[in-house]
């Protein structure tokens, strides 16, 4: 079995003590390895290049206030590129508040990659865009909105760094998120490429006797 993570293969042995686990690096979708610089997205986005700039998501679901967070980031001066959810792209067009000229509104269909890539800080659900986001050296604010392994995965993503935590209310949001930009950036993670994917996956098939 291949898991992500040491605590992952813990779980795994806890049922079957001799299983055959091998830890590889998450893949990520392709946008992810090449994106567009961050000048390049920012000019495309109209995101100005010296401005603090701050990507609110919370994966599919969007669980949590966005709207409301992502105007409240915006009219504190930051550029906020704002991502709906599969539950708020049918009604965007009254969910985000696009009259703020710094809220840079954008359906859910939007590749992920580009956004992150513009942005200094993404605030989100532990989940996959964490990995994203750390493939592209961006800090990370996660918001405490998932129970159960949401909570694991949470305390995983801070046990990396260059993370931290808040709960899902606006003004919560606003301070943790002000103070976060502030923090050193922290660079690209050294594993996030096609190359280290494949020779991960490979490494893995061979232990557990699949290669």
């Amino acid at each position: 079995m291949g898991v992500t993570c040491e605590v992952t293969c813990f779980g795994v042995r806890r049922y079957r003590l001799d299983a055959p686990v091998a830890m590889l690096p998450l893949p990520l979708c392709a946008p992810s390895y090449r994106p567009p610089s961050h000048t390049e997205t920012r000019e495309r986005l109209g995101v100005p290049p010296d401005a603090r700039c701050v990507l609110p998501t919370s994966g599919g679901w969007s669980l949590g206030p966005l709207a409301r967070t992502a105007a409240e980031l915006a009219d504190a001066g930051a550029h906020v590129v704002t991502l709906g959810g599969s539950n708020t792209a049918r009604n965007a067009s009254c969910a985000w508040p696009r009259y703020r000229p710094r809220l840079h509104a954008f359906d859910w269909t939007d590749p992920v990659p580009e956004l992150i890539s513009a942005a200094d800080l993404v605030v989100t659900s532990s989940g996959d865009t964490c990995s994203e986001a750390r493939a592209l050296g961006r800090r990370l604010l996660l918001l405490d909105v998932v129970q159960g392994h949401g909570r694991d995965n949470l305390q995983h993503e801070l046990e990396l760094g260059h993370a931290d935590v808040v709960s899902a209310r606006p003004t919560e949001v606003l301070h943790s998120a002000l103070a976060a930009l502030t923090r050193p950036e922290p660079h690209p993670s050294p594993g996030a490429t096609p190359d280290g994917w494949r020779t991960g996956f490979a490494a893995a098939l061979e232990r557990v006797g699949l290669a």
